[in-house]
């Protein structure tokens, strides 16, 4: 399994291109980027460098242009960034979190309700209930 959370948060914005439009080349990447970030170009090839290092993507060559993919599923990345940040900052006990998000009143009743389907599908082995 791949580091995904080795991750910048630039980098986390390729991604998520990526996970979207793949392949995408680097002309594409910075089109749909330069609104947003004002990233040049050099910028964006330094990012896929570390990228590449990194194996979270790939790139197809055909002679004229790199077409880039990413090597890691969006959901591995989420799941392995999420476990990382629960361990960093609640010793990898959600119990913790929620907790916490509860006595800060951060968590609306339509949230509770939907976590509390949550862990009730979870523990009947079935889906949701929306």
């Amino acid at each position: 399994m791949h580091k995904a959370t080795d991750l910048t948060d630039s980098e986390w914005q390729i991604m998520e291109l990526l996970w979207d439009d793949a392949p995408l080349t680097i002309t594409q990447m910075e089109k749909l980027l330069k609104a947003k970030t004002g990233w040049t170009r050099h910028l964006i090839i330094s990012f896929l460098k570390r990228m590449l290092t990194k194996a979270t993507v790939r790139f197809e060559d055909n002679g004229k242009v790199k077409r880039f993919y990413p090597a890691i599923a969006k959901e591995d990345a989420y799941l392995m960034e999420t476990k990382t940040f629960l361990s960093k900052l609640y010793k990898g006990k959600i119990g913790l979190m929620l907790s916490s998000l509860v006595e800060n009143k951060e968590l609306n009743e339509d949230e509770i309700k939907e976590l509390i389907n949550i862990l009730n599908s979870s523990k009947e082995g079935g889906e949701t209930n929306d």
